[in-house]
């Protein structure tokens, strides 16, 4: 009964305070950003310190987060005043401030009031020293003064305060709960402080708020009487009217004592304004064009801008003239060099840069010739040399020689082949153009002319040849040099023989008394008689296969062939005893002959049918291919079949069988022959065969 009558006292009490909560749940933020300009001006790459300041309107609030955006270029995107350090491009900056407002929503949080406008799913022990057992609490100023094994400590509002010390139950239960008034769409803090009693099994502590746990729930730490604080932020949505909850997520008996203090249930406002930054971003550039000219230069300039339009514009030409003020502008340089332009360029707000170009007026061009001679004989060139210097390449050139030639190349060579004074104009100009000319006079004089002629260029070794020399005007010595080490002196016209073949080059140099020498050459090609070799002497039987006769000789000439026989090929066939000869020739009229005898000397075949017929056509049967020159004996017999003697003779150059016996022709058939011929007295030769009879 003594609890229901106090849960009933407490029950009025609550009542007053939801009154009180709904009095204020509609509060306004009373927080405000001053200070803070719409926009700033700034010259590039500069800082500037940002200086907002908070105004509270009708009350008072606790700052808890700055935020600025973007952090581009800020010292610190969570402090009130940071600095911003620009770069070239404008850029807004977005300040946000959270507050909690002053007014606490929670009844009673820091206990001051005692035991009451909350409720709890634990009970009151209401007593020193009864905190007994799990599943109670009580509101005391000291810990240890409800349980003897619960460390002695004050509570965390002023350390003399109450505090709400807990026996932790074995199952999650609400320690705390209190209903309030809300603003819908609203931000709030909801936050406690926990410190535990003893250190085994720490309380696990949570929000919950109209039955549902939010936030992460936070482990007191195993320390006694060391407070922490646990908060959660939350959002009205759509409610009105709350209940607000302390929970307890340990479930172990033994240990989960702790206490809590100073719960408050705070509105969250919010504060935002923003700057706008513009950067005065001046990049002046120059765009530059050299006109040059023969007496002065003329730079084209145009100021060019890629950023912030400037206001005003100062050039300095570099030479010391009166600066300009245009954006464009012309200046002209009467003396060529090196020089410096600067365009300076700045806007109301004192920002601005500078730019330069360098320009380079330098163009010299000097004219400037040698000749190697300035006296000559005529038919004599000069060679000219240029040295003329000049930037604007490639450099024209001119000559005139004062003869009716010209030329326009850098260094020419000029022939003079009629005697006097020339004045020589050499004129050159670069690509300005601007022009230089000079001149020079050469002296030509009349001079020697020298011809050599020969009676021939194409010779045989050991053939002389005759040069001889057509000089006019005279000459002090004469040298004539044969290309085969021999050199004859002041002799013309001069016979010379070659005793080697090859390509010699005859020089004549005459030597003159003012003239320059004049050497001619001539060139005479000495050839080699070819040589030939067709073998030794040999031998050919009548109708046997002809031999064929070639230059044995290695010649590598170009050369032409004549046999004895008429033919002009590399080779020919001997078909019959007698005597070859072939005679070679080069391209030079050299020639070489050889010849060969071809004897008669040996049987080759002796036939093995034979038609004695009359026709006059192989009627008689005889080895004629015998050389008689070398056979000393010969005897032949004629057999038929039966073995019958029909022919017989020892005659070496005879007519043979006719084909009879007797005067009466044999018939066709078979015939048996012997014959015994001694050749040269190198023995006997036996030959014996058969031979057929065809009419």
């Amino acid at each position: 009964m003594p609890r229901l009558m106090h849960t009933q006292a407490r029950f009025f009490t609550l009542i007053s305070l939801l009154c009180l909560s709904s009095l204020f749940a509609n509060a306004q933020c009373v927080l405000s950003i001053t200070g803070l300009p719409d926009t700033i001006k700034v010259c590039r790459n500069q800082q500037v310190q940002l200086n907002p300041s908070l105004a509270f309107t009708g009350g008072t609030a606790v700052p808890t987060d700055t935020v600025w955006s973007p952090a581009t270029g800020l010292s610190n995107i969570n402090a009130i005043n940071p600095i911003a350090t620009l770069g070239t491009s404008p850029i807004q900056y977005i300040i946000s401030i959270n507050s909690i407002t002053a007014l606490n929503f929670v009844d009673n949080g820091d206990f001051s009031l005692g035991n009451t406008g909350f409720t709890s799913d634990y009970r009151d022990t209401n007593g020193a020293g009864s905190l007994y057992p799990e599943g109670f609490y009580s509101i005391v100023t000291n810990p240890n003064s409800v349980h003897p094994n619960f460390a002695s400590f004050g509570d965390h509002t002023t350390g003399t305060g109450n505090m709400m010390v807990i026996n932790g139950a074995g199952s999650p239960v609400n320690i705390w709960c209190q209903t309030i008034a809300v603003t819908p769409n609203t931000q709030y803090d909801f936050s406690a402080w926990g410190a535990s009693c003893t250190t085994g099994n720490p309380a696990q502590l949570q929000f919950e708020i109209n039955g549902v746990l939010v936030g992460t729930s936070l482990q007191l730490p195993a320390v006694n009487g060391q407070w922490v604080e646990f908060h959660v932020v939350w959002n009205s949505g759509a409610n009105t009217s709350i209940t607000i909850c302390i929970h307890d997520q340990q479930t172990a008996l033994s240990g989960n004592d702790f206490a809590i203090d100073d719960i408050t249930f705070r509105q969250i406002c919010v504060a935002t304004d923003s700057v706008y930054i513009s950067v005065d971003n001046v990049i002046p550039s120059i765009n530059s064009t050299v006109k040059l000219g023969c007496i002065s230069d003329t730079v084209v300039l145009n100021g060019i801008n890629s950023g912030t339009n400037p206001d005003s514009h100062w050039w300095d030409f570099g030479d010391g003239t009166p600066t300009d003020t245009s954006i464009n502008t012309t200046h002209i340089y009467p003396v060529q060099g090196v020089y410096t332009i600067k365009l300076t360029e700045s806007t109301v707000n004192g920002c601005g840069d500078s730019a330069t170009v360098t320009v380079d007026t330098r163009h010299p061009l000097s004219i400037s010739f040698t000749a190697d001679k300035d006296t000559i004989c005529a038919t004599q060139s000069v060679q000219f040399t240029s040295n003329d210097n000049g930037t604007k390449t490639p450099l024209v050139y001119f000559w005139d020689f004062g003869d009716g030639s010209t030329d326009n190349t850098a260094s020419p060579s000029h022939t003079y082949n009629i005697p006097g004074v020339y004045t020589v104009t050499h004129v050159v100009n670069d690509q300005v153009p601007c022009y230089d000319t000079m001149k020079m006079q050469i002296v030509v004089l009349q001079g020697p002319t020298v011809t050599v002629s020969m009676n021939d260029s194409l010779i045989c070794r050991g053939k002389d040849i005759t040069f001889t020399a057509a000089l006019f005007g005279g000459y002090a010595n004469l040298e004539w040099s044969f290309g085969d080490n021999a050199v004859l002196y002041n002799a013309n016209p001069v016979v010379h023989a070659f005793d080697m073949s090859g390509n010699f080059t005859v020089n004549l140099t005459a030597t003159f008394r003012q003239c320059p020498p004049i050497s001619i050459n001539k060139n005479v090609q000495v050839f080699d008689h070819p040589t030939v070799n067709i073998g030794p002497d040999t031998s050919i039987c009548p109708n046997s296969p002809p031999i064929q006769l070639a230059n044995l000789a290695y010649d590598t000439g170009a050369l032409s062939y004549l046999w004895s026989n008429g033919d002009k090929t590399s080779t020919t066939l001997a078909r019959e005893p007698g005597v070859y000869w072939l005679t070679l020739s080069n391209v030079g009229g050299c020639s070489s002959t050889d010849s060969i005898a071809v004897l008669n000397s040996c049987y080759l075949d002796v036939p093995n049918v034979f038609t004695p017929n009359g026709d006059g056509i192989n009627d008689y049967f005889f080895p004629r291919q015998v050389l008689s020159k070398q056979l000393l004996k010969f005897h032949m017999e004629v057999f038929n079949r039966w073995g019958q003697l029909l022919f017989v003779t020892d005659n070496l150059d005879g007519r043979g069988w006719d084909g009879k016996f007797n005067g009466i022709g044999q018939p066709q058939g078979v015939y048996i022959y012997m014959i015994d011929a001694t050749i040269d007295g190198m023995g006997e030769e036996k030959m014996r065969g058969n031979l057929t009879l065809l009419r």
